[in-house]
């Protein structure tokens, strides 16, 4: 299976705001057992200045998602509320063709409701993908400068403090890659559920109770 995925991060008016794209791939290796292992590719990023409007943010991520038919996963954390209440308009009013998934991260290792994401383990997660090769950056993605800095100092400060206090540093891209990267389950993935346009997406769809 081959899936494009959007990690999409609020800004405020002292912090850019960052979006990345990726490529997921199920690689099936040879062996005793068929052994399925995840691969991806982050492929283009894009950041908008401190203090560009939410509205023109969400609808740029929007038309990406549009075009790409990606699985777009946002940042509903905090400053991220706001973005929620976007999508879901988009959604209803057809401006956007399938749902975007907000996700709060939350501290500890358990998460504490449904589009709950616990912050350590997602750090972990993704930290353990790019030591093992699982992520890997395109060679043409445009911002690897940045975001090898990024990865630098917040993983320095994960170490010592923890991921909380690492969040603490500027870091909107590197964690729009973590969610571009994000997958609730590796071995089973997320339900099947079905677009306006008829299309079926391999990954959890939120209720109509809670978008």
């Amino acid at each position: 299976m081959t899936a494009t995925s959007i990690g999409l991060v609020p800004g405020t008016n002292t912090d850019i705001a960052a979006l990345a794209v990726s490529q997921y791939q199920d690689v099936y290796r040879d062996g005793p057992r068929d052994v399925m292992r995840e691969r991806w590719l982050i492929t283009d990023a894009r950041q908008w200045p401190a203090g560009t409007p939410d509205a023109t943010v969400v609808a740029d991520a929007g038309k990406l998602a549009n075009a790409t038919g990606a699985l777009l996963r946002y940042d509903r954390t905090g400053p991220g509320e706001v973005y929620y209440d976007l999508f879901r308009l988009d959604y209803h009013e057809e401006r956007l063709s399938h749902r975007a998934l907000g996700h709060i991260l939350t501290d500890g290792q358990l998460a504490v409701r449904d589009d709950a994401l616990p912050r350590e383990s997602v750090v972990r997660l993704f930290q353990s993908k790019m030591s093992s090769g699982r992520i890997a950056v395109a060679p043409s993605f445009p911002l690897r400068d940045a975001l090898r800095e990024q990865v630098e100092r917040f993983m320095g400060g994960f170490q010592k403090r923890g991921a909380a206090a690492a969040e603490e540093e500027p870091n909107t891209l590197l964690l729009a890659c973590m969610f571009a990267t994000y997958r609730k389950s590796f071995r089973s993935g997320d339900p099947d559920y079905l677009a306006r346009n008829g299309k079926v997406y391999p990954y959890r769809s939120l209720s109509p109770d809670t978008y």
